[in-house]
């Protein structure tokens, strides 16, 4: 019988997140929140935007706008979420002061 050269603790740390601070399911809940917040206030934000703007809904500008700025949206948020250590709810409301932005620049 040949014993293991990594002891009997490697065998044990079969899951990459065992051992990391806090529970699988407190991780991926915080993801869930990050990512999930991100979609449904990106979803309100946009939507307002979109159904505020009926004049300018079939000007192929408008629509090159939106694209535009839901990429920045994207990018921005996606830089803070995966960056940042501590995440809270409440950061949710820098896209209240980003959807005065939209809509002036949409005028």
């Amino acid at each position: 019988m040949v014993a293991d050269s990594a002891g009997p603790r490697a065998q044990e740390r079969s899951c990459p997140l065992e051992g990391a601070p806090g529970s699988l399911a407190i991780a991926f809940g915080e993801q869930a929140l990050r990512w999930g917040g991100l979609l449904v206030n990106t979803a309100m934000v946009f939507g307002y935007f979109i159904h505020d703007s009926r004049e300018q809904r079939r000007d192929r500008a408008f629509w090159i706008l939106c694209l535009t700025l839901l990429m920045i949206h994207f990018t921005a948020c996606e830089i803070v979420i995966t960056n940042a250590h501590e995440w809270k709810p409440v950061w949710f409301m820098v896209m209240v002061p980003e959807l005065a932005i939209f809509l002036a620049l949409r005028n």
